[in-house]
């Protein structure tokens, strides 16, 4: 039987107000890192327990290899599939709306994350890290003995929640005791569906107990050291207008962009003016008018962070790029598309193009195969992004 949701709300146990900040994340195969912006969030105080686990799931447990009972030990033998499932059964048993959508995909390449949901969901693999060294910069928040379990003193099994050191912003658990799934596909040109965990488990020797350590498998693997831990993200309350209708703060940001470059003098400089504009099917980011140039991966990457729970596209006008961006030589409009793609977040170029055309034939090959695929399109302009957006929800069932 289905516990109350006040009774489920003491399960999930307190959610920690992560503030927002930077994080940079490194890939050690490749040697590549990249910063992420992190807006602010709710993070468990520990990974989801075997005693939540059963009471969301009428009484039954997962097929536990020990066959030990201990409810306050985390869940493990959970895949990323089932994780996104089951945040979706709290989100309904407790009154909050649900995060994610989910088909029969055994790949997951259909789950999408509702941008204006209040429930809960996995947390991204950049708010995973920038949470676990709260504020550190080194391989771990503390001492390994005093803040994980791990192979030199676990017994050879995981142990009850919070029973080790939290990190300094009351976390426990984020390194040792069990790996945690976290949202994003690792390397979809590489490995395919395969998604991301964190964290270092019962069994691991120090090397991979680190803030920065990543691993990988397919969405439907599990195993008795890997579980997840809850996240919630409330959505930026400013929704705009329709599609070209500017925002009253554009000039003003643009603005703080020339006193950046040294071009004006302002004693304040506001946030960019990025506004987000729902369609039938979903939320996308919009960045047009007088809004910040996008001229690096960072500005890239700064776009893809802000989208994290609140939408699934981002518009960019196409005078917001520069000449660079259009001239493939130089290799930054592939960089730049590939963090989107990597993120799965989809990329738009929205306005007219054809100087940039008239220029280059490799161009118009490069845009007539973009706008064939689903992760970055050209269009003339938002209208007919709308309208292309709503054809794709509505071929994927997301109406």
């Amino acid at each position: 039987m289905l516990r109350p949701a006040a009774s489920l709300s003491t399960l999930v146990g307190d959610m920690i107000e992560i503030p927002a900040g930077p994080v940079d994340l490194r890939d050690e195969g490749t040697g590549r890192t990249w910063r992420v912006d992190v807006k602010p969030f709710l993070l468990a105080a520990h990974p989801v327990t075997r005693e939540l686990y059963a009471a969301l799931r009428g009484g039954r447990r997962p097929v536990l290899a020990s066959g030990d009972p201990r409810p306050r030990v985390p869940v493990t033998d959970v895949s990323w599939l089932d994780a996104v499932r089951l945040c979706n059964e709290l989100s309904a048993a407790v009154g909050r709306r649900p995060c994610y959508t989910l088909g029969d995909d055994p790949d997951g390449h259909d789950v999408t994350c509702e941008p204006d949901a209040d429930g809960y969901r996995l947390p991204t693999e950049a708010e995973w890290e920038y949470a676990c060294r709260a504020g550190t910069s080194g391989e771990r928040y503390g001492d390994l003995d005093a803040t994980a379990w791990h192979r030199a003193n676990s017994g050879g099994g995981a142990h009850n929640v919070a029973t080790r050191a939290p990190n300094a912003w009351g976390l426990h658990d984020m390194i040792g005791n069990v790996w945690e799934w976290c949202w994003d596909v690792y390397d979809p040109r590489i490995y395919g569906p395969y998604r991301v965990f964190r964290g270092g488990g019962w069994q691991d020797l120090p090397r991979a107990l680190r803030a920065s350590c990543r691993r990988r498998s397919h969405p439907a693997f599990h195993i008795d050291d890997l579980g997840f831990r809850l996240a919630r993200s409330p959505c930026p309350a400013r929704v705009e207008q329709p599609a070209g209708t500017p925002h009253p703060d554009d000039r003003t940001a643009a603005a703080a962009h020339r006193d950046r470059h040294g071009e004006t003098t302002m004693s304040t400089m506001p946030s960019a003016p990025d506004r987000l504009v729902t369609y039938d099917g979903g939320t996308m980011l919009v960045r047009d008018g007088d809004g910040l140039p996008v001229t690096s991966v960072q500005d890239a990457l700064d776009l893809i962070g802000a989208t994290f729970g609140c939408a699934d596209t981002v518009a960019v006008a196409a005078h917001l790029l520069t000449d660079d961006f259009f001239t493939l030589g130089t290799g930054l409009a592939g960089e730049i598309m590939q963090k989107f793609v990597n993120y799965q977040v989809r990329f738009v170029i929205v306005g007219d193009v054809s100087a940039h055309l008239a220029r280059s034939n490799a161009l118009r090959a490069f845009v007539y195969e973009s706008n064939r695929g689903r992760h970055v399109w050209f269009t003339a302009d938002l209208d007919e992004l709308t309208r292309r957006l709503g054809e794709a929800a509505a071929a994927t069932g997301r109406r």
